[in-house]
C-alpha cells in the first residue's frame, strides 16, 4: 500500500529534533439538508492546517450536527478521525427511508476516492469508497429525480463523471461515464451558443455574496448539480476549463443534452453554479 506525505515541513522538522506545536484546524466545505421532518442536517470538515501552510494537505475529519427545534447534538462521522483526508461533504435524502446519506472525497491509501455512508438515527456508518480507476475523484454531487439516483463527481482535474447509484446502498449500478462539457449527446448538434442569462439568479431576493476564490476552487463554486422528486430531469453544470462559462445541461436517465452556455461574471458570487442550477430547474420543470 502507498502512502502520501502529507505534511513534509512537519516531518523533517521533527527529523532534526525540532519540537512543533499542535497545527492549527479551520472549519471548511460545510452542506446542509433540511428533511421533510423539519429536521435539519450539517456535515463540515475540520482541517488540519499544515506546517507549510498548505491548506490543501494534511488530515482532516468529518462532523456532523443534527438540529431539531429544541435540540442539537454534535458528533464525528464514523471512520473520518483515522488520520485521512476526508474532504467536500455533500448531503442528500433517501426517500426510501427519509434518512440522509453522505458522499464527500476520502483518501484511500492511494487516492483520493468518493466514500459513502448513511445516518441511522443515532450516527454515522462507516465509510465505504464506492468509486474506483485511476486517478484522484473529488468533488461529489449527487441527483435525485423522479426516474433515478445519480452520483456525479470530478476525475482527473477536469474529467466531469456521472453513473446511476442506488442511494439506498452506495452501490453503483454501472460504469462511469464522462460529461463532456464541449458538445452534448443526442439531437442536440455542437456547443450552444454563448449568452447573457435572461433571467435573474435567485429570482432578484437575495444579493449574492462576493468573495475572493483561488482559481482552484472556482470551478468548486460553478460545477453544480440540480434535481427534485417532482421533476423527471436534472440539470447539470460544468465549468469550462478556463473557467470563462458554463454548460447547461439537462439531464434525464442518462441522456444529456446541452441547452445552453452562460459567461460566468467576475469576481464569482458564492453558490453561483448551485443557483444556476436551481434556477433552469425550475424552468425545466414548469
Amino acid at each position: 500500500m502507498k502512502f502520501r506525505i502529507r505534511n513534509p515541513g512537519r516531518m523533517i522538522a521533527m527529523a532534526a529534533g525540532v519540537a512543533l506545536l499542535a497545527a492549527p484546524v479551520f472549519a471548511a466545505n460545510k452542506d446542509i439538508l433540511i428533511a421533510p421532518t423539519g429536521t435539519t442536517y450539517e456535515v463540515w470538515e475540520l482541517r488540519e492546517r499544515t506546517f507549510l501552510g498548505d491548506s490543501t494537505s494534511g488530515s482532516s475529519v468529518l462532523r456532523y450536527a443534527v438540529i431539531e427545534l429544541d435540540s442539537r447534538h454534535e458528533g464525528v462521522v464514523n471512520g473520518t478521525d483515522d488520520g485521512a483526508l476526508d474532504t467536500q461533504p455533500r448531503l442528500a435524502l433517501d426517500p426510501s427511508t427519509n434518512e440522509p446519506v453522505l458522499v464527500w472525497s476520502r483518501w484511500d491509501g492511494s487516492h483520493q476516492k468518493i466514500a459513502y455512508s448513511r445516518y441511522s438515527g443515532t450516527q454515522w456508518s462507516s465509510p465505504r469508497i464506492i468509486t474506483f480507476g485511476p486517478g484522484d475523484h473529488w468533488l461529489p454531487r449527487i441527483g435525485a429525480a423522479r426516474d433515478g439516483e445519480y452520483l456525479f463527481w470530478v476525475s482527473k482535474g477536469d474529467h466531469y463523471m456521472y453513473a446511476p447509484l442506488n442511494l439506498s446502498t452506495g452501490a453503483l449500478i454501472s460504469s462511469a461515464r464522462r460529461i463532456k462539457p464541449s458538445y452534448a449527446h443526442g439531437r442536440d448538434k455542437g456547443p450552444a451558443p454563448m449568452r447573457e442569462p435572461g433571467y435573474t439568479i435567485q429570482g432578484g431576493s437575495d444579493a449574492p455574496i462576493i468573495t475572493r476564490k483561488s482559481s482552484k476552487s472556482k470551478k468548486s463554486q460553478l460545477w453544480a448539480v440540480a434535481s427534485g422528486r417532482d421533476c423527471r430531469a436534472q440539470v447539470v453544470v460544468v465549468p469550462s476549463d478556463d473557467v470563462q462559462s458554463l454548460s447547461i445541461f439537462s439531464f434525464h436517465n442518462g441522456t444529456i443534452h446541452l441547452r445552453t452556455r452562460l459567461p460566468v461574471p467576475t469576481p464569482i458570487p458564492d453558490g453561483y453554479g448551485d443557483q444556476a442550477a436551481r434556477t433552469f430547474l425550475r424552468s425545466l420543470c414548469r
